[in-house]
């Protein structure tokens, strides 16, 4: 028979509404977890509906947004969180036209947002014994195999894998695995066609 749904595995995936997040989701559901899905506009979230997932509005720049979801939450064991919320972000060829103030948003969600989700859902992980938190990272992050080109975004995806590897560290006696995912060059709303 059916297992209840607070016996099945738990998974939480942020920017699941569209591209990579939204096949995860897709995925896990049909793998038997209980999927939460957040976007920032669940109204707008159809195909993420339409799979048959829970939906939570969540912007992870936004604290209070994050503080809403952390109550809402609360008292749920969450097995995985998938940190999956990422832009581009703005980008030039040239320095001189680098706009860098925009930068912040791009770090603003690309890195402190997954470190703002991380840190309010604490409680919900260490309620399971599973305790995996996935970012999706970008090889962009790497510092080694930088070429160059897409400054703020490379930084981002650089400042999450440092974030991730200090969490490692600092919660692994706890049970925790913090890992950063690289998709590879796929073809999303964020990408183009040559993905």
């Amino acid at each position: 028979g059916q297992t209840p749904s607070d016996q099945k595995p738990t998974v939480l995936i942020t920017g699941a509404n569209r591209g990579i997040g939204l096949a995860l989701a897709e995925h896990f559901h049909q793998q038997g977890f209980a999927v939460i899905g957040t976007a920032r506009k669940p109204e707008e979230a159809i195909e993420l509906k339409d799979i048959g997932v829970e939906v939570y509005r969540l912007d992870i720049t936004d604290p209070e947004s994050v503080a809403s979801l952390k109550s809402e939450l609360v008292g749920r064991p969450l097995d995985i969180l998938l940190n999956n919320a990422g832009i581009g972000g703005h980008s030039t060829s040239q320095l001189k036209d680098l706009d860098i103030e925009r930068l912040k948003n791009t770090f603003d969600v690309n890195s402190l947002g997954a470190l703002r989700v991380v840190q309010a859902l604490m409680p919900n992980m260490k309620m399971s014994s599973r305790r995996i938190v996935a970012s999706m990272s970008s090889r962009m992050g790497s510092i080694q195999q930088n070429t160059g080109g897409a400054i703020g975004y490379r930084a981002s995806k650089s400042a999450l894998n440092s974030i991730n590897k200090s969490l490692s560290n600092e919660f692994s006696e706890q049970g925790f695995v913090f890992v950063v995912l690289h998709p590879g060059w796929v073809r999303t709303a964020m990408t183009n066609d040559s993905a």
